[in-house]
């Protein structure tokens, strides 16, 4: 994958040939198109997908909010907050096996990092 600031010939985005362009972040990014496989899924590919899937339904409704962004700082990570918030609720808060993959809600990390400081009276 190849980050261009400013592109070949200004942004790119959207599919020439086997090149897919997009951007992220506010950075342009150029990478060859993907490429269907034949091979068959194993089951450990299929219980990973399940386990993202369990995790996707769980944190769409934040999303778009910029939710993540606040509650999982970046504090010398990369990456989006829903990218950081979707690790810790996979590491931390799936249970079970395939196909019976679930959440188990009180271990389900929201929030994470330092809070901002209380306001008091004379603050105000």
């Amino acid at each position: 994958m190849a980050r261009i600031p400013n592109g070949i010939n200004g942004e790119f985005i959207g599919t020439a040939g086997n090149v897919n362009g997009y951007m992220r972040n506010g950075v342009n990014f150029i990478r060859s198109k993907r490429r269907k496989s034949s091979a068959p899924m194993t089951l450990r590919r299929l219980a990973q997908q399940q386990k993202i899937k369990v995790c996707n339904d769980f944190t769409r409704p934040f999303c778009g909010t910029g939710f993540f962004n606040k509650t999982f700082p970046a504090y010398r990570h990369s990456g989006t907050g829903f990218n950081r918030a979707t690790s810790a609720i996979m590491n931390l808060a799936i249970v079970g096996t395939y196909p019976e993959t679930a959440i188990d809600y009180p271990e389900v990390l929201i929030s994470q990092g330092p809070l901002p400081p209380l306001k008091t009276q004379q603050q105000r």
